[in-house]
């Protein structure tokens, strides 16, 4: 009890710490702008912190009373700082009572808030000297500008614990707000030390560092003006010249290190001296410099390190490089297209096993010699004078696939009436034989192994080809979207570790990695929509199923949507007593932008029919998705459910490809059911006869195109759906049933089942199964 007590205890300390640290945060920040006076006297800069602060969510209060002591410290005798203090108080207060109304809070509305609240303190202190109106003109015209300014800057600090990356934008307005504290630190000193001046320096040297000579140059420009603007000797024109020098050496430099940094820092400095004054009075304080410089090499790599994943952009890949990558690639895949196609030649090449070969015949003849002829008195008659009768006698046995038992009517009439033991020639030969044929169904399987194996090198040998051709499209890589895809993401909250956006003929395609969700996929959605409000056109997640358990990265490759989506659904009936449904099917969105339905029916009904047609589905969906001609897919299942069965078992396959940017359906059927589209209130067939899969050597499918319009549903179905009540009563209850129908594709189908089965007299006389796509325009939906 004492421990948790005391934890407790500590958790209340820390809070209480870390919210003080905070107040005085905020009440040095509005200390420092307040103290910065333009225009004879006016200080913009503490109204517009106020009211940036107030906008922001920040801790107003605390910046408002340090603004106040802030303006204290710079005099009060001709009634200015009143005039500012009161400035300050009314904008905070107006603002509150805002927020007790309806009226949306917007940055323009604090900017004529603040404006107002000056124009009141102004004409309170009742000067009527046009010279004092106009720069007080001047001084609301600045708080206006920064206003905005400052309440993007406050904004970004105060979600430093949680944003992960800052535009240019976001930067520019840090250094502003940086170049305001520089400005209001200007004439306090610590001895021979000036904090104000030796942030300065470390902001520019720090910016030079992590950014480069451009971001260091103009980093050193604009807190250059902020330093002259506050100075009154003159050497006042040349600060801006001498700390813009100093940040692009710093720049140039970066490579040296931070050693490099800071010793490039001094002497630019010192360069700069000699140029504009000829002398060795240095223009920026020797030892602000050095002690600066020394600040800088005592901080923490890591804050540095943070600093940069702040400001990270992507760094795309040279051209020259991506094209040394893109010609190797094109020659690695070259050369292996051309070794699997030699591969695919020789497996191709191979004769086939059909008539006996001369040697086989002869083998099998002197098997048989051996067990019955090598003692017989008319041995040389058969086996010498008549050889040729012999063998032409072997041949054909072996070539009519003569397995059974022989009888003497098998033999030739010669051949039969001569034999002296023909009982025990007709054993030697019928064992001979079957052993020949059980070689020969062997060697026929090998055959058809060697044939699947020989199309499969030759599609992947084309796949490559293809792939080889693809890599040779022009590809046009945007650093800019990039970037931009990196700052959108950071606002709606989600990490990316790298991201590349190219365009591949004019289409956008993003891969992605960030911060994974923990497998809810709920980061896709956030993802999808932030890079269609980058590239302004709708985009999608082109990567299946979900990898985000690869040490918590996610990795996506997301590409514009197509003119047109697809809704799908299923609904599958075992035949009556089955508790399997023979049927299989498969959606599937693929790489290229097209959509994939499959179904197929495999032969009879139970798990053996359910293992065909599985089979069948998914070497469609797998070979599909790598990419396979639909010729060889279909070859390549044919021949192996033939040599799963030996024909004795078979499938139909129903394949629908839709083409999503095209508006366009292509059906293979093979020996299946018909398929309909119902568009309004119209039904159209679609069939075509051809032997199923795993019957014939050769398949000869049906291939039908048909233009889809938004809102038309391809319907597959098996034959037990169609049979159940004829292909003429199935429109007329697609028409009746589903025209105007509310509900998902997956409703759909079940509601077709039920009104076939109920129409059929409640009994499933073969399995049933329905797939029903719905084509709809995805912006619209």
């Amino acid at each position: 009890m004492g421990m948790q007590a005391r934890a407790k205890k500590m958790r209340i300390r820390s809070f209480v710490m870390s919210r003080n640290l905070e107040m005085i945060g905020w009440g040095a920040a509005g200390l420092l702008m307040a103290r910065v006076q333009m225009f004879g006297a006016y200080a913009p800069l503490g109204v517009a912190g106020v009211g940036a602060s107030l906008l922001s969510g920040g801790n107003a209060l605390s910046l408002l009373i340090g603004a106040i002591v802030g303006r204290l410290t710079i005099g009060v005798a001709d009634g200015r700082a009143l005039q500012d203090i009161a400035a300050m108080a009314l904008v905070y207060l107006g603002w509150a009572l805002i927020q007790k109304t309806k009226i949306k809070q917007t940055p323009w509305l604090m900017v004529g808030i603040c404006v107002v609240a000056s124009a009141g303190a102004q004409a309170a202190r009742g000067s009527n000297v046009l010279y004092d109106w106009l720069m007080w003109v001047a001084s609301a015209g600045v708080t206006a500008v920064m206003v905005p300014v400052f309440a993007v800057a406050l904004e970004r600090i105060r979600e430093a614990g949680s944003r992960r990356l800052l535009t240019g934008e976001e930067w520019t307005c840090m250094a502003l707000l940086a170049a305001a504290v520089v400005m209001g630190g200007m004439g306090l000193a610590i001895g021979p030390f000036r904090p104000a001046q030796i942030l300065a320096f470390l902001l520019v040297m720090g910016t030079g560092y992590i950014a480069g000579s451009g971001a260091g140059g103009a980093t050193g420009i604009v807190i250059g003006l902020a330093m002259a603007l506050v100075r009154g000797d003159n050497i006042q024109p040349f600060i801006m010249g001498n700390l813009g020098l100093c940040g692009m050496i710093c720049g140039a430099l970066r490579r040296l290190g931070r050693p490099g940094v800071a010793l490039g820092f001094i002497l630019a400095n010192a360069i700069a001296t000699l140029v504009v004054n000829g002398s060795v009075t240095v223009i920026l304080p020797l030892v602000d410099s050095l002690t600066a410089g020394v600040i800088f090499m005592l901080v923490p790599k890591k804050v540095f390190g943070k600093v940069m994943e702040l400001s990270k952009a992507t760094t795309p890949e040279t051209d020259a490089y991506l094209e040394r990558v893109r010609g190797y690639a094109v020659e690695q895949l070259d050369q292996n297209a051309l070794m699997l196609a030699h591969m695919a030649d020789a497996f191709l090449g191979l004769p086939d096993s059909g008539n006996p070969a001369e040697g086989e015949v002869t083998a099998l003849m002197q098997q048989v010699a051996r067990r019955t002829c090598n003692d017989c008195a008319l041995r040389a008659a058969c086996w010498k004078r008549d050889y040729n009768k012999t063998y032409a006698m072997f041949y054909d046995l072996m070539v009519r696939n003569k397995a059974d038992r022989l009888k003497k009517s098998d033999l030739p009439e010669m051949t039969a009436r001569r034999c002296m033991r023909l009982d025990a020639l007709l054993r030697a030969m019928t064992q001979a034989l079957q052993g020949y044929q059980e070689r020969k169904s062997w060697q026929s399987r090998i055959d058809d192994s060697r044939r699947v194996l020989g199309e499969q090198l030759e599609g992947v040998s084309q796949r490559l080809a293809e792939l080889t051709e693809e890599l040779q499209v022009p590809i046009t890589y945007d650093a800019a979207t990039e970037q931009a895809i990196l700052e959108e993401m950071d606002r709606c909250g989600i990490e990316v570790k790298q991201v590349s956006a190219c365009q591949i003929d004019e289409r956008w395609e993003v891969n992605i990695a960030f911060a994974a969700c923990g497998g809810k996929g709920s980061c896709i959605g956030k993802v999808a929509r932030g890079l269609s409000n980058v590239l302004q056109s709708p985009m999608r997640c082109a990567t299946q199923g979900c990898n985000g358990h690869e040490q918590g990265i996610c990795r996506k490759r997301f590409i514009e949507a197509e003119g047109m989506a697809v809704q799908t659904g299923a609904a599958s009936l075992p035949q009556s007593g089955q508790e399997v449904c023979g049927d299989s099917y498969a959606f599937q969105q693929l790489a290229d932008g097209n959509y994939l339905m499959t179904l197929s029916d495999g032969m009879g009904s139970g798990e053996r029919a359910a293992q065909e047609s599985s089979a069948a589905v998914t070497l469609v969906k797998e070979m599909q998705r790598a990419g396979m001609s639909q010729e060889l897919i279909l070859r390549t299942v044919n021949r192996l459910l033939l040599m799963r069965s030996g024909g004795d078992r078979f499938a139909t396959v129903d394949w629908c490809t839709i083409d999503l940017a095209a508006g366009e359906a292509e059906m293979i059927k093979v020996s299946a059911a018909p398929t309909f589209i119902l568009r309004g209130d119209t039904v159209e067939k679609i069939s075509c006869g051809a032997l199923p899969l795993g019957m014939l050597e050769e398949v000869q499918p049906g291939y039908i195109r048909k233009k889809l319009e938004p809102g038309d549903m391809v319907i597959m179905m098996s034959d037990g759906v169609v049979d159940g009540i004829g292909e003429e009563n199935m429109k007329r209850l697609l028409a009746a049933l589903l025209y105007n129908l509310e509900g998902t594709p997956k409703q759909m189908a079940e509601m077709v089942i039920h009104e076939v089965l109920r129409q059929s007299g409640g009994q499933a006389a073969d399995d049933m199964t329905v797939l029903i796509g719905r084509v709809y325009e995805p912006m619209a939906s």
